[in-house]
């Protein structure tokens, strides 16, 4: 809290502040919370400060608010707070109100523009739920949803989809794709007169006004192997999403030297949030094995093996944008993160494309941070006098891969990209 701005926090309000930025989105470790300072005493909000260095040109992200106008219908939603330039997509809950059908997400109050998910997060926005009045009479049309039987399989109102289903009009439809072994699902397409209320969803809903063909898209999920022949050899699994050739694990190359990498734990202190520990040599390595090892951003930049480089900020968008919409759930492996609350809410991601992030956690000052709650990787472009883009993601935040400045002498995750 000492690093918080003296001007902004006046006595009063530093108990407050203290309890405000466990609301507010503080990414850093508590001696670096004063990235943010409290902007309304009264409602708790704090915005980010600039986080590159004084004098270097170059601005920060910054967030914002977004907010869902539900129109009296249930459940109520929490307003979120997403950085700048992030994706958004439409809640996976289902929308009710009685006697009415979900008309779906409008970026206007008077309904006249639907919102088209993912949407990009330059500005507080508030998005406002459409209902449709019931049919005057018992209207039926027809659903129709089409797939590559090979990808998955389709559900409508809990039965196997195997044929075309007449439903009500205004009646709102629960569909839901299942992915098979080697495929992911990339969302619903939609032809005809109807509403899916999260077309990037696996479980949705879906509303007609007319008769509609539904498409669930099944792509085939493309990997291989990489084998980097330093050190004795090490294989990668590789995934090709986005047209580019990623590493599918974390970049585990000791440098020659020695120095600019670690091991989880190596040479420091790990803190846990309650307090700190030294891990055995067994613990250090098996977290190496685990997360691959942590670079200062100067031997990032010549760790990956030859015919791979560090990605930049830019190519790191590229994968964010390919992944879709709630990006960082569908880079997230499977296993392995925290849980929200501890216990049941589960952080670890779907994986859809076999990019498996985990969270390997950072190092900093010789201490070490978040493992198992937040994986960090450096990209390769810089952000001002010391400062460079590190890309990231959480368990606890939100389903967005974010961007941050920091320190070149930090330790971060490297995940190499092929060569063109």
């Amino acid at each position: 809290m000492d690093g918080l701005k003296k001007e902004v926090l006046k006595k009063p309000y530093k108990l407050l502040c203290a309890l405000a930025l466990l609301l507010c989105v503080c990414k850093e470790i508590p001696e670096h919370c004063g990235n943010y300072v409290l902007i309304d005493p009264n409602t708790g909000r704090c915005e980010s400060e600039d986080p590159i260095a004084e004098g270097s040109g170059t601005e920060g992200p910054s967030t914002h608010f977004v907010t869902w106008n539900t129109n009296g219908g249930e459940p109520l939603l929490w307003e979120i707070t997403v950085n700048h330039g992030d994706s958004i997509t439409a809640p996976s809950m289902t929308i009710t109100k009685a006697d009415s059908g979900f008309g779906g997400w409008y970026i206007d109050s008077d309904f006249t523009t639907l919102a088209v998910f993912p949407i990009t997060v330059t500005e507080d926005k508030t998005l406002y739920a459409k209902y449709m009045p019931p049919p005057a009479d018992n209207t039926k049309y027809t659903l129709t949803i089409s797939y590559n039987s090979v990808g998955g399989t389709v559900t409508v109102d809990g039965v196997q989809y195997t044929g075309p289903v007449d439903v009500t009009s205004g009646k709102t439809v629960n569909i839901s794709a299942e992915t098979s072994q080697g495929y992911r699902f990339d969302g619903w397409g939609l032809q005809g007169g109807a509403v899916i209320s999260n077309a990037s969803a696996n479980a949705t809903t879906v509303t007609l006004s007319a008769n509609a063909t539904v498409n669930a898209k099944f792509t085939e999920i493309v990997e291989s192997t990489f084998t980097d022949t330093r050190n004795g050899g090490k294989t990668y699994k590789i995934v090709k999403i986005g047209g580019k050739w990623w590493m599918g694990e974390n970049l585990n190359h000791d440098t020659a030297s020695g120095d600019g990498s670690w091991c989880y734990g190596q040479g420091g202190q790990v803190f846990d949030g309650k307090e700190n520990d030294t891990l055995t040599s067994s613990q250090i390595q098996a977290n190496c094995r685990k997360y691959g090892r942590l670079y200062t951003w100067n031997v990032a930049n010549t760790a990956c093996p030859r015919g791979w480089h560090l990605p930049s900020s830019a190519e790191w968008q590229t994968l964010v944008d390919s992944a879709g919409g709630s990006a960082g759930k569908k880079l997230r492996a499977k296993s392995g993160w925290n849980s929200y609350d501890g216990k049941t809410i589960s952080g670890n991601g779907t994986d859809v494309f076999g990019f498996s992030a985990l969270p390997g956690g950072r190092r900093m000052v010789r201490s070490f941070y978040d493992a198992g709650g937040g994986g960090y990787w450096w990209t390769a472009t810089e952000g001002g006098s010391g400062l460079a883009s590190d890309r990231y993601m959480d368990y606890n935040y939100n389903d967005n891969v974010g961007e941050n400045y920091n320190d070149k002498l930090d330790g971060y995750s490297v995940r190499c990209i092929a060569d063109d």
